[in-house]
């Protein structure tokens, strides 16, 4: 994905800071056909914003498309990229927390957040579960 700069760019991580924080992810509003866009944002747990939390296979990991994520280039599985397809709205933001974007994937920031993931998925409004049936 293009940035301002002209040049690729990949999404980067920014840090949580403590161990009782998360990431979260805004699926901006468009149309079905639009490229999905989204924004993080970071969050205290024991201070969480209103979020579902998205429960998905992840699929072949060899297997990905790219998003927009802080305008900035982010690969997921084919089966997340479907999932925000059908999951956001077209006139308002949607908040999630998903494991696969609001997680770095480093050894450090995903153990950490493991030992966390029963707070995040406790704490959610509600759990959405995506079976992909193609």
């Amino acid at each position: 994905m293009l940035g301002p700069s002209g040049k690729n760019e990949k999404y980067i991580y920014s840090s949580l800071d403590r161990t009782d924080w998360a990431r979260f992810v805004k699926i901006l509003p468009s149309k079905p056909e639009d490229e999905i866009s989204c924004r993080t944002s970071r969050a205290e747990l024991s201070h969480c914003p209103d979020y579902e939390a998205l429960s998905y296979t992840w699929g072949d990991s060899n297997v990905t498309d790219e998003i927009s994520c802080n305008g900035q280039g982010q690969r997921v599985a084919t089966n997340l990229r479907a999932a925000l397809r059908r999951l956001r709205y077209p006139s308002r933001p949607r908040k999630l927390w998903i494991d696969a974007i609001c997680v770095n994937q480093d050894l450090n920031e995903r153990s950490q957040q493991v030992r966390v993931m029963s707070q995040i998925y406790s704490k959610a409004r509600q759990v959405v579960i995506w079976e992909n049936s193609g």
